[in-house]
């Protein structure tokens, strides 16, 4: 780790209460409210895009800039990051 270097570490109870605490929508919503949607984002809210009669888990819609944030602190720690963000 850096010097100078903060590291959290989140239970799986606290990731589990931050997912709980994050705004779901469904599909058919999200296309009709995109609109609506991009600015929350840009505002800092994550969605989740739950999908079919079950709502499932789909995806996540984050703020680019947090994601960026994120991987590059993956990549300051070690830690290997699942996706690759450019921008």
């Amino acid at each position: 780790m850096r010097s100078g270097a903060i590291s959290v570490f989140l239970t799986s109870c606290q990731i589990c209460d931050i997912i709980k605490r994050m705004k779901e929508m469904a599909v058919g919503e999200l296309k009709t409210h995109f609109s609506e949607v991009l600015e929350e984002v840009k505002q800092g809210e994550k969605i989740k895009i739950m999908y079919g009669r079950a709502k499932k888990p789909l995806a996540m819609i984050v703020p680019f800039e947090e994601e960026k944030k994120r991987q590059t602190e993956n990549r300051h720690s070690g830690r290997k990051s699942n996706s690759k963000i450019q921008g």
